[in-house]
C-alpha cells in the first residue's frame, strides 16, 4: 500500500463462552405443511472449546419454547449443524427463533449474538398417497379436488408394475381443507384383483392412516369410487384428534354385537362413526354419546358380512355438531362372512343394557326383550312357550325388539318361558335355529291380576310417522281407526339401547288423533324405537333421525 500516516488496530478479545445460532437453513420461504422441522448453523464464539449448550426454538402460532441439549466439541469459530425434533404451528405467516443458551454450563458472554429468527409462511395441508400398482401402472391417474371441485393435485400414470409408488402432495387451504380423492383406471380393471394385487393408502405425512382400498374392479368402469356415488374419498386435514384404536384394525371375523373403540378426546361426549365400502360409493355414519359403537347399532344401511369396511371416526368439539370437526386416522375391518343371518336369540350379555336371556321381566308394562340383530331381517318371530302350563304364543316384530305387553294370551305372573326367536329374511323364515334361553314373569303387586281371562280389547287403529327419516326434529304423529271412545296416549322414545329419550303423554277422544312431535334437540343422528300406547296397548314404530 502507497498510504502513509498513523493507523489504530482495534482487537477485540472473544468472550469465554459463547454459542450462537448464525442460520436457519431450514424451513424457508411458502411450505405446505405445518409441522416444521428446523435445522440451524451453532457456531463457537467463545474461546473455550464448546462442549455442550441448550438449544430453545419457537414459532409463533405454536405450542410455545420448546429445548433440546446439544453436546460436542467444537473449538473457536467451528460450526455444527443440527436438525431439531419437528414443531408444530397453524397455517398462515409464521416466525420461528431459535436460540443458544447456558454455553459450557455457564451464562453467555456475549448474549446478542445467541438468537436467529426466519418467517416461513404454511399456505396449504400435506398428505402422502401411496399405491401398489397392479400389472398394468399406465392405466392408473388420479386427482385431488377441493370442496368446490376444483383440481389441487393430480398424478399417474405410472411405469413400473407391481411397485409401490409414493407421492406427497400440497393442497392448497385456499378454499378449506377438505377434500376428495378419484382414483381412474383406463384399463376398468381397478388396482386388484383381476390384473394384480394392488391398492391404494392415503396418510398424513407422520404415516397416519386417513383413508385404505383395494380398488377393485367395480362396473364404473374403472373409477373409485363410482360415478353414480356423487362422493369421492373424502377426507380433512388436519387430521382429527381420536383414532380408531389398534386392536379393532384388521379383523374381519367380527360378530354382530362387537364393539368398535375409538380413543377419547377429553370433555367430548358424542363421537360419530364413519364405515366405508370405497369400491361399492358405500358410507355409513352413525353418531353415539361415547367412543364405541356396536355394529348392531346400524339397523338401516346394515353393514354386510364378509365386505371390507373402513372405519374411522371423529369427535364433536367445538360447535355443536360434526360439520366443524375432522375424522381420526382410521383402518380396515368388517363382520364375519360365516355368521349364518338365518340364525338368532335373544341377547345374552349381562355387560349390555339389552341382556335379555335368563331375565326376570314384569309384563303389561314397558318391560321388553331384545334379539340379536340379524342384518337384512325385516321381521322377527318370538316364541314363548312353557310346556308345564301348556302356554306357546308366537309374537311378531317388525324389529328385534319385543314389549312385553299384549292382551290376548298374556305372560303370567310367577311363570318362566323358553324363548326362541327366529327371523325373515329374504322373503324366507330362517327356522327357530338359535338358543333357547329363559324370561321370568314377575309383577310387582300392582300387576298380578294380569292372567289368562283378560278379554281382547278393541283395536289401536293404524299408526304413521312422518317424515321418517327426521331432519328438522318435528315429527307428525297420526293415529287413524281407534274404536275406544276416549284414549289415554303416551308416546316414549328408546334408543337401541333400551334407554328412554322422550316420553309425552296425551288425551284423545274419537277415532283420530294428529299431533306434532317436538324431538329432544340433543338426540343424535340414528335409529330410534318409538313405542305409542293407547289404553294400554303398545306398538313398536322405528324412526330415524338425521
Amino acid at each position: 500500500l502507497s498510504n502513509e500516516g498513523d493507523f489504530e488496530i482495534l482487537l477485540r478479545r472473544p468472550g469465554m463462552n459463547d454459542a450462537s445460532i448464525v442460520d436457519i437453513l431450514e424451513p424457508t420461504g411458502e411450505l405446505c405443511n405445518s409441522d416444521l422441522v428446523p435445522r440451524v448453523v451453532l457456531r463457537n464464539a467463545g474461546e473455550l472449546d464448546l462442549t455442550s449448550v441448550t438449544i430453545e426454538y419457537e414459532v409463533t402460532g405454536g405450542a410455545g419454547v420448546q429445548s433440546i441439549a446439544w453436546s460436542g466439541n467444537l473449538a473457536y469459530q467451528e460450526t455444527d449443524t443440527i436438525y431439531l425434533p419437528t414443531i408444530s404451528t397453524v397455517p398462515g405467516v409464521q416466525t420461528l427463533s431459535v436460540t443458544a443458551v447456558n454455553p459450557n454450563g455457564t451464562t453467555d458472554d456475549l448474549p446478542a449474538n445467541d438468537q436467529a429468527t426466519t418467517q416461513v409462511t404454511i399456505t396449504g395441508q400435506s398428505a402422502k398417497l401411496a399405491i401398489l400398482t397392479d400389472n398394468n401402472p399406465g392405466d392408473l391417474t388420479w386427482i385431488i379436488t377441493d370442496a368446490f371441485g376444483f383440481t389441487v393435485a393430480t398424478g399417474g400414470p405410472y411405469l413400473t408394475p407391481n411397485a409401490i409408488e409414493e407421492t406427497t402432495v400440497c393442497l392448497t387451504t385456499t378454499f378449506g381443507s377438505c377434500y376428495s380423492l378419484y382414483l381412474l383406471d383406463g384399463g376398468g380393471d381397478g388396482l386388484c384383483c383381476l390384473s394384480g394385487n394392488g391398492y391404494w393408502e392415503l396418510r398424513t405425512t407422520n404415516n397416519r392412516v386417513l383413508l385404505r382400498d383395494l380398488f377393485s374392479n367395480t362396473p364404473s368402469g374403472g373409477q373409485s369410487p363410482p360415478i353414480a356415488s356423487g362422493i369421492g374419498h373424502e377426507f380433512c386435514l388436519p387430521v382429527g384428534p381420536t383414532s380408531i384404536l389398534g386392536g379393532e384394525c384388521n379383523i374381519f371375523t367380527n360378530q354382530i354385537l362387537n364393539k368398535v373403540y375409538t380413543s377419547t378426546v377429553p370433555g367430548v361426549l358424542s363421537y360419530q362413526f364413519e364405515f366405508s365400502d370405497p369400491d361399492a360409493g358405500f358410507r355409513r355414519r352413525i353418531s353415539v354419546p361415547r367412543p364405541w359403537v356396536v355394529f348392531s347399532e346400524m339397523q338401516s344401511s346394515p353393514l354386510v358380512p364378509g365386505v371390507v369396511y373402513f372405519a374411522r371416526a371423529r369427535a364433536d368439539q367445538g360447535a355443536t355438531g360434526f360439520t366443524d370437526d375432522h375424522f381420526g386416522s382410521g383402518c380396515e375391518m368388517g363382520l364375519d362372512v360365516n355368521n349364518v343371518p338365518g340364525c338368532t336369540q335373544l341377547i345374552d350379555n349381562p355387560s349390555l343394557p339389552t341382556h335379555s336371556c335368563g331375565v326376570t321381566k314384569t309384563f303389561g308394562g314397558s318391560a321388553k326383550i331384545w334379539a340379536v340383530p340379524v342384518v337384512g331381517a325385516t321381521q322377527y318371530r318370538f316364541n314363548f312357550n312353557n310346556p308345564g302350563e301348556g302356554y306357546n304364543r308366537n309374537v311378531l316384530r317388525t324389529s328385534y325388539v319385543c314389549p312385553l305387553s299384549w292382551v290376548t294370551q298374556p305372560l303370567v305372573n310367577g311363570s318362566t318361558y323358553n324363548v326362541k326367536v327366529e327371523v325373515f329374511t329374504n322373503g324366507v323364515w330362517g327356522g327357530f335355529c338359535g338358543a333357547t334361553c329363559t324370561v321370568t314373569i314377575l309383577n310387582p303387586p300392582a300387576q298380578s291380576q294380569l292372567g289368562r281371562s283378560v278379554v281382547e280389547e278393541p283395536t289401536i287403529g293404524s299408526i304413521s310417522l312422518y317424515p321418517n327419516p327426521v331432519r328438522d326434529g318435528r315429527v307428525q304423529l297420526l293415529i287413524n281407526g281407534m274404536t275406544d271412545v276416549e284414549q289415554a296416549i303416551e308416546v316414549e322414545v328408546y334408543d337401541l339401547f333400551g334407554k328412554r329419550v322422550m316420553a309425552e303423554q296425551f288425551r284423545n277422544s274419537g277415532e283420530v288423533f294428529n299431533t306434532v312431535l317436538e324431538l329432544d334437540g340433543s338426540m343424535s343422528a340414528g335409529v330410534y324405537l318409538v313405542n305409542v300406547t293407547v289404553n294400554g296397548r303398545v306398538t313398536t314404530h322405528r324412526l330415524s333421525v338425521m
